[in-house]
This record gives structure tokens, C-alpha cells and sequence, in this order.
């Protein structure tokens, strides 16, 4: 990667160092990493503020584009399915769940930079709907896309926005709908990602070529490209996203779901 320089581990809580996200700077570009990889880089409330903290962070830095991936053999999971299991109160968790995953989303958004998400593993529900808010996307032979809410019996997530403005809808409405899991071929062929290859090396390629790229070119194509795909607003879609989430965090399909998941069995719901 060139001349690496570790700049950062975020601190969040108490201000003490925070390994949930860390902060990285090779060859002058910041790299995010989502740091459980013990727990595919499932997302929590507290991976939220961490990865949002990591973006305001990298916003002051220097570099047109920076790196957002996942330590170990996973993007991201997705929602946490302890922490909902756990949950006193379902609907409000998810609603916390997916409010987080929204907010990390839409500072990518409006970001001036471009940031490139890598992946080299599972981009599963939350970590599809953060993955896909990314500028340019690239993934390993190692990857698998998937919406992931429906078959734990929740409503759509934070990938709502994103997914049928890029892939179209009927490739969205079968995701949603059936839960398939994506290839890294067929994410390739509808626009989920834009290149497929080693991991890390076509990161730092799409990085590398961003980077030589003029700064305030690239972010004025992005600021235009952003505009152009705007109806519903992307504020306005996620705040649908966790009222439709946290409704479906009333009913027993979404305690059975998360619990069926958790004891490695097909879910009985309640159709």
C-alpha cells in the first residue's frame, strides 16, 4: 500500500480508544475499518458513532477519497442479531439500529469526498445499505450481497434508498422479497459493485486513480451526480426506513426470525 501510517483509533465513549472503528492512512489515503471481526463487523448503536465519529474524522483530512472496508472476512453483517436479541424493547432498538446505520449512510452521502468501499466478505442488510451509500464500490471473489431483513420477519432497511436507484427495482424487489444473496459476479452485472478483484489491491487502485484525479472536479461531479438521482429525499427515505423497521420490531415473525437465527433453524412465522 505505499507508505502506511496509522493516524487514528477512534474514541468514543469516556474518550478512550475505541477499537470498535479504526483509522488508517496508507499511501496518503485514509482507510475506515469496521473492526469486529469476530462478529463479521456486525452493526450496533455503538459501531454507529464510531463509524460516524471515523467520517467527520476523515472529512478534515487532506485526500479526495478515502477507504471504508472491514477487518477480517466480512464487510459487515449487518444488524447485530445479539443486541436485538437482547433487546427489552425490540422496536426500539431496531429503530436505534437503523437511525445509526441511516446516519453513517448520509454522511457518506453528502460528503465531498469520494469514498470507496471495499469489501471482501459478506455486505449483508445495514452493511448493504452503508456499502452501497459509498461513491464507488469494490469487492473480492470472497463477497455476498444481500438485503437480509425480510427473513429475520423485519421491514426494509437502510438499503432501500440506495438499491433499486442502482440495480433497479425488480433486482431490489427480489432481494427484498425472497432474500438472495447476491454473487460478486452478478453484483458486478447490476452496478452493486464496479469492479471485482483481489482484495486489497482493487481498493487501492480505485483509490490511487481518484486520487490523481483533480479534487474539486471529482467533487463537483459528485455533488451533480447526487442531485440527479434525487426525488424522495435521502433524509426523508431513511427516517421511512427506521418507522418501518421499528413497526416491524412489534410483531412476534420479528422475535422468531432473530431467535431462529440465533439457534441455526428455519424461522416458523406467522404468515
Amino acid at each position: 500500500m505505499g507508505a502506511d501510517k496509522h493516524i487514528s483509533i477512534l474514541a468514543y465513549s469516556h474518550m478512550v480508544v475505541n477499537v470498535l472503528v479504526e483509522v488508517e492512512e496508507h499511501g496518503g489515503v485514509p482507510w475506515i475499518y469496521i473492526n469486529r471481526p469476530s462478529k463479521k463487523n456486525a452493526f450496533s448503536p455503538e459501531v454507529g458513532r464510531a463509524l460516524h465519529s471515523a467520517l467527520e474524522t476523515v472529512e478534515k483530512h487532506p485526500s479526495h477519497v478515502a477507504v471504508l472496508t472491514g477487518r477480517g472476512a466480512a464487510f459487515s453483517s449487518g444488524g447485530d442479531i445479539g443486541v436485538m436479541h437482547r433487546a427489552e424493547n425490540l422496536p426500539e432498538t431496531l429503530r436505534e439500529l437503523s437511525t445509526w446505520a441511516g446516519r453513517c449512510a448520509l454522511r457518506i452521502y453528502n460528503m465531498d469526498k469520494i469514498i470507496v468501499a471495499a469489501a471482501n466478505g459478506p455486505a449483508v442488510g445495514a452493511g448493504l445499505g452503508i456499502f452501497l451509500s459509498c461513491d464507488l464500490r469494490v469487492c473480492s471473489e470472497k463477497s455476498v450481497f444481500a438485503a437480509g431483513y425480510s427473513s429475520l420477519g423485519l421491514g426494509p432497511g437502510s438499503a432501500s434508498y440506495h438499491l433499486p436507484r442502482i440495480a433497479g427495482l425488480a433486482a431490489a424487489q427480489k432481494m427484498m422479497f425472497t432474500g438472495e444473496r447476491i454473487s460478486p459476479e452478478e453484483a458486478l452485472e447490476l452496478g452493486i459493485v464496479h469492479a471485482v478483484g483481489e482484495y486489497p489491491l482493487i481498493a487501492e487502485e480505485y483509490a490511487r486513480r481518484v486520487a490523481r484525479m483533480p479534487s474539486e472536479a471529482v467533487r463537483l461531479c459528485k455533488k451533480v451526480l447526487r442531485h440527479s438521482m434525487e426525488t424522495l429525499s435521502f433524509e426523508e427515505q431513511v427516517e421511512r426506513e427506521a418507522s418501518a423497521i421499528e413497526a416491524s420490531g412489534r410483531t412476534a415473525n420479528a422475535r422468531e426470525g432473530i431467535t431462529a437465527f440465533l439457534e441455526k433453524r428455519q424461522p416458523r412465522f406467522n404468515q
